[in-house]
């Protein structure tokens, strides 16, 4: 092979994995920023099924990740979907939410926990 070939694969691939890499942290600072992100560490922060399990919260995940704009549910909401994993005093667990803004508040529909070891 000849070198300017490897060359700008090299450069292909670096581009490439910049642009995911920005990609991806714009999107955990945009969720992370979010009212529906504050909404949800509230909600686990005083969810019963959380605290049995893990123990009170202690921290929250530093990428939480999901989307702020699934559409809309059969009612005409839009719904948002976050994913964070949640350490406890006892253990630590992935949690999805999927929420709705209804007028001004928000509403948990789906709530997803997975214990971890």
């Amino acid at each position: 092979m000849n070198k300017t070939f490897l060359r700008t694969s090299l450069y292909a691939l670096i581009g490439l994995v910049l642009l995911f890499s920005i990609a991806f942290i714009g999107s955990v600072i945009k969720i992370s920023n979010s009212k529906a992100y504050t909404f949800a560490k509230q909600y686990i922060n005083t969810n019963e099924k959380v605290i049995s399990r893990i123990g009170d919260v202690e921290k929250f995940g530093m990428f939480p990740t999901g989307s702020l704009d699934l559409g809309k549910n059969e009612v005409g909401e839009n719904e948002v979907q976050i994913e964070t994993k949640v350490f406890g005093k006892l253990g630590k667990a992935n949690i999805v939410l999927v929420l709705t803004k209804v007028s001004s508040t928000w509403k948990v529909n789906e709530f997803y926990f997975k214990e971890l070891k």
